[in-house]
């Protein structure tokens, strides 16, 4: 009797973690076998976790796949350096077709930097006392990640990864 009580409780608590599941991301769609446990799909500027102060603007700015320069002041970081070869194929998933923006477009995006004033320096290891925050701004053309250690401009740019959004036309 008492393992009847168990494989209930097992299937149970089954059906409930397969009913809270939900997008991630617009671009990873969850393949479900049973559309009652089909979540909703985010609305495209959500990010994850909340940012504590954030102020968005209705305009969309496009982006030509794989023609947005990616820079920082301190590139030769290898913390830095990695995670922007890692963010790549993010920005621009390789399997999905992708459009550039449509002819006449004067809002495209063009370049994302990543910025540390002042002494630049590259930590090699987060502490636990680690200042991970940053500021994002982005403007017509140009986004900003600025922060005091290369642990807030990677929290940037993961900020910034969930913001670029692929519609149903493929424009970025």
């Amino acid at each position: 009797m008492y393992t009847g009580q168990r494989l209930f409780l097992i299937s149970f608590s089954i059906a409930i973690v397969l009913a809270e599941i939900q997008f991630l991301a617009v671009r990873l769609p969850l393949q479900v076998k049973h559309p009652e446990f089909q979540g909703q799909p985010s609305p495209p500027n959500a990010v994850w976790p909340d940012p504590q102060q954030m102020t968005v603007s209705k305009d969309l700015l496009y982006i030509r796949p794989h023609d947005l320069k990616i820079d920082s002041n301190i590139r030769s970081c290898d913390i830095i350096a990695k995670a922007i070869q890692r963010y790549e194929p993010i920005f621009f998933p390789p399997k999905l077709p992708m459009n550039s923006p449509p002819s006449g477009a004067n809002n495209i995006l063009q370049s994302l930097t990543l910025n540390i004033p002042g002494n630049s320096q590259c930590e090699k290891y987060i502490q636990q006392n680690s200042n991970e925050s940053y500021t994002l701004n982005i403007s017509r053309q140009i986004a900003t990640v600025e922060a005091t250690t290369v642990w807030g401009l990677l929290r940037g740019l993961e900020t910034f990864s969930q913001l670029i959004y692929i519609d149903q036309q493929n424009y970025v």
